[in-house]
C-alpha cells in the first residue's frame, strides 16, 4: 500500500520565508465507468466524515505507478468492472494548498461484469446511477465528492482522449 508522508517545507512569500506543513501523496487514478446511460458508483465508508459517500471508483498509486494500470486495478478490484475502452479526461490537483496528490482522471467504456476484489480494510456497494439523475444531483449538491463532480463535469463538456 502506498503511504503518506508529512514534512515541513519552507517558502518565500511576499520576500518573507514562511513554514508550511506538507502531505506527500502517492497520487492516483478515478474512473467514471458508463454503461447503457448510466455510471458506476460505489458507496462507502469515508471516516474523516463519519459517514458514506457515493464517489467514482478511485484510488492510490502503487509507487511511480503508470496512473492507467492504477486506474484499470482500482475499477476492476472496487467494482467488478473491467472495460474494453478507456479515454484520459486530464487530472486534478486534489487540495493543493496541503497535499502533492495529483489524482489522474480517466473514463471507461464497453464494461465487463465480474466479481469485486475487496480488501479486508474495505465494504464497497456498487450502485448504478442515470447519467440525467447524475446532473441533477451533481447541480444540487447532493452528489459533491470533488473528483466525482470533476469527471462527470468532463463528460458533460465533451472531454477525453482515447487511449485504446
Amino acid at each position: 500500500m502506498a503511504e503518506f508522508t508529512f514534512d515541513s517545507v519552507v517558502a518565500t512569500i511576499n520576500g518573507e520565508e514562511r513554514l508550511y506543513k506538507v502531505v506527500h501523496h502517492p497520487g492516483g487514478a478515478a474512473v467514471l465507468a458508463i454503461q447503457d446511460g448510466r455510471i458506476a458508483l460505489v458507496e462507502q465508508f469515508r471516516p474523516a466524515l463519519g459517514r458514506n459517500i457515493l464517489e467514482v471508483p478511485a484510488g492510490m498509486r502503487e509507487g511511480n505507478e503508470d496512473p492507467l494500470i492504477c486506474a484499470r486495478r482500482e475499477l476492476r478490484e472496487e467494482t467488478g468492472l473491467t472495460a474494453a475502452r478507456w479515454y484520459s479526461m486530464g487530472s486534478m490537483l486534489v487540495s493543493p494548498g496541503y497535499t502533492t496528490e495529483e489524482l489522474f482522471l480517466f473514463m471507461a467504456e464497453d464494461l465487463q461484469a465480474g466479481a469485486q476484489e475487496l480488501d479486508d480494510s474495505e465494504d464497497i456497494a456498487v450502485h448504478w446511477l442515470d447519467l440525467q439523475e447524475a446532473r441533477r444531483q451533481v447541480a444540487a449538491g447532493a452528489l459533491n465528492d470533488s473528483k466525482t463532480a470533476m469527471l462527470l463535469q468532463r463528460y458533460w463538456l465533451g472531454m477525453g482522449t482515447p487511449l485504446d
